[in-house]
């Protein structure tokens, strides 16, 4: 069996290695905000299981504080895709306040069939634009300046 001289595997492989680290790389910055967003909505609520009022109060406030603020700053790096994006991740932070606020009773786990709620239809809508965008080969100047139109992305022009 002759083999091709022009062939070369460990070549190859590492491409391969390169080419896969990019992709988790770039997957990981399409989904960290909303992956932390869902793992500190499921572990606010669990904290609050047989918490006192003004644990649940206080711990709902910071919480809702500090993710306003990741979201602030997520929005200036230009990681939402539009508006309806950046609302439904505002939801689940709005959601998280309400209920330290507003609710008494916090010792049930029905949260997290608030939270698969929130993951399908927050998760369902980014995974259809990025898929939206990826489709329309969409070139990289283009889809910044698609994002700087709604007005999410003003970092970007800043060179931040």
């Amino acid at each position: 069996m002759a083999s091709n001289p022009d062939f070369n595997l460990s070549g190859t492989l590492q491409k391969w290695k390169i080419t896969t680290r990019r992709s988790k790389r770039e997957l990981m910055k399409r989904w960290q905000f909303s992956v932390a967003l869902l793992v500190g909505y499921l572990a606010v609520f669990q904290l609050w299981i047989g918490a006192d009022r003004a644990f649940i109060v206080s711990s709902g406030v910071l919480w809702t504080t500090a993710f306003l603020i990741w979201c602030a700053v997520a929005a200036r790096r230009g990681y939402f895709l539009n508006r309806i994006d950046l609302g439904t991740h505002l939801l689940v932070i709005l959601d998280v306040l309400l209920e330290s606020l507003l609710l008494e009773d916090h010792s049930h786990m029905r949260f997290w069939l608030c939270a698969l709620g929130f993951g399908m239809v927050m998760g369902g809508y980014r995974w259809y634009l990025l898929g939206s965008l990826s489709q329309a080969k969409i070139p990289p100047q283009t889809e910044k300046t698609c994002l700087n139109e709604t007005g999410l992305n003003r970092g970007e022009e800043r060179g931040r």
